[in-house]
């Protein structure tokens, strides 16, 4: 055998063998992987969370995944607007995922509804006539929390000026809702062409029926191995024109989420009472 002929063998056995190693090492890393996701189940652990499906009569758009089911009326608040977002941002949001198209048929994909309602009881000219109401709902998977209005305004250049959590009592509400319903209060100060401009925003989240308000309490809560059947959403409104008044705004906050939130807690999910891994 020639010496180029024997070194052309050797290089074939040496690439056969590496890709012989190549596949091993793949296998193992694959039945690892399948072994500790078997684990972890086995000893009641869910580090990959299962999707809890939405209420019969909830209809979300097959190609835009809004909520077509949200009320178009809470007591005098009524229905001016319906926003539909920007492909890009519904990628931020995580909404309208390849996962979400699969998952559509079964009832289980993420969702949004952007709106404004207009009070009716209040002036044309009043700084709280106008809401805009943002909701988004998630289920399943790997879920991230989205950002606050705290973290978005200050990356837009506005400046924090208060800060609280408020209190109010939603009696139609379902209970722990009934009793008394906390909220995320922010007052921001931006200026634009020359003008100051004043506005407030509101949020909460609720986790399997849950209320929370903080985003890293939702992080702990989500990343705790015993649940198996995880959604949580994220409510977010606030008067759509110039606030000079926070603590005016509060208390039309309160009232708009008095109204608001039965009908959108009826768009999320109540954990059957016999399925123990729902809190």
């Amino acid at each position: 055998m020639s010496k180029p002929e024997a070194q052309s063998r050797d290089f074939l056995r040496t690439r056969k063998a590496g890709w012989v190693h190549f596949g091993v090492m793949a296998g193992v890393l694959l039945v690892a992987t399948v072994g500790w996701d078997i684990t972890m189940r086995s000893l009641g652990w869910w580090t990959r969370k299962e999707p809890v499906s939405w209420p019969k009569h909830v209809r979300v758009d097959k190609k835009t995944f809004q909520n077509l089911t949200l009320a178009k009326q809470f007591g005098p608040y009524k229905l001016v607007e319906e926003i539909e977002l920007r492909p890009d941002v519904l990628e931020t949001l995580m909404i309208g995922t390849t996962l979400d198209k699969a998952r559509y048929k079964k009832r289980e994909s993420n969702w949004y509804v952007t709106r404004i309602y207009e009070d009716t009881r209040e002036p044309k000219n009043s700084p709280f006539r106008f809401w805009r109401l943002d909701v988004t709902y998630y289920t399943g998977g790997e879920t991230t929390i989205p950002h606050v209005p705290k973290a978005c305004a200050q990356a837009g250049g506005a400046r924090l000026t208060g800060e609280k959590i408020l209190h109010t009592p939603i009696p139609v509400a379902p209970e722990p809702w009934s009793k008394d319903t906390a909220f995320a209060a922010l007052g921001f100060e931006k200026m634009t062409q020359g003008y100051l401009h004043q506005f407030v925003q509101y949020y909460l989240f609720c986790i399997n029926s849950q209320p929370e308000t903080s985003r890293e309490e939702m992080r702990v809560r989500l990343a705790n191995p015993f649940m198996r059947y995880v959604y949580f959403s994220k409510i977010q409104f606030f008067p759509n024109r110039n606030v000079m008044n926070m603590t005016k705004a509060n208390e039309k906050a309160k009232d708009f989420l008095r109204y608001s939130l039965p009908a959108i807690l009826r768009e999320l999910p109540s954990p059957p009472r016999d399925r123990e891994d729902l809190p």
